[in-house]
């Protein structure tokens, strides 16, 4: 075997010795990259079990996020609310997406359609990757809230500067530029 096939068959061992002990959630946390790469070399039913463990990573989400939207309404705070919003929104339609694909894949396992197969999977596995990247922001948004994007004004007071000063326009004359830099470029 080269090395790739045995590294190859050692994840395809790992993954399914993850299932098979009832692990199919830390599993699927690899989904963002190692998942998709996998896709081809893990069996159809191993395929099943990480999807499944995905939509049920993704309700999860789907619940915990709903329920920071809901404490947000009772709080009243309007930034959260908009945010947790627009959050929860993504991760209901990427779990609805997966719900789909996850069927057309067992379809196509079915019909011996590997490649549609692998393309429903694929389909997931990003899917998953993105509902995490949404968590992950609408954690963001019931944390402090002063790293809420928003408008920001800022005070500045100089001596000697004077009203009408703000509103002239810099020429060249204004800068001190001085000599010129060394080339110190290691690629010359």
């Amino acid at each position: 075997m080269t090395r790739n096939t045995m590294t190859a068959t050692m994840r395809t061992l790992l993954l399914s010795a993850a299932f098979l002990f009832g692990a199919p959630a830390a599993v699927a946390q690899e989904a963002g990259s190692g998942a998709i790469e996998q896709g081809s070399t893990i069996t159809d039913k191993e395929k099943i079990e990480f999807v499944s463990a995905a939509i049920d990573e993704m309700n999860a989400m789907v619940k915990t996020v709903s329920k920071q939207l809901e404490d947000a309404e009772k709080e009243g705070d309007d930034l959260k609310i908009k945010c947790l919003s627009k959050k929860l929104a993504a991760i209901q339609a990427l779990s609805d997406v997966s719900g789909n694909a996850r069927d057309a894949m067992e379809k196509a396992i079915d019909d011996g359609e590997s490649a549609g197969a692998q393309h429903e999977f694929r389909k997931v596995a990003v899917a998953l990757s993105k509902v995490r990247q949404f968590k992950a922001e609408a954690d963001a948004c019931v944390s402090d809230s002063s790293t809420t994007p928003g408008v920001t004004n800022v005070n500045v007071s100089v001596d000697g500067l004077t009203s009408g000063n703000d509103t002239e326009l810099m020429g060249d004359s204004d800068f001190d530029v001085g000599s010129i830099p060394p080339n110190t470029s290691p690629f010359q």
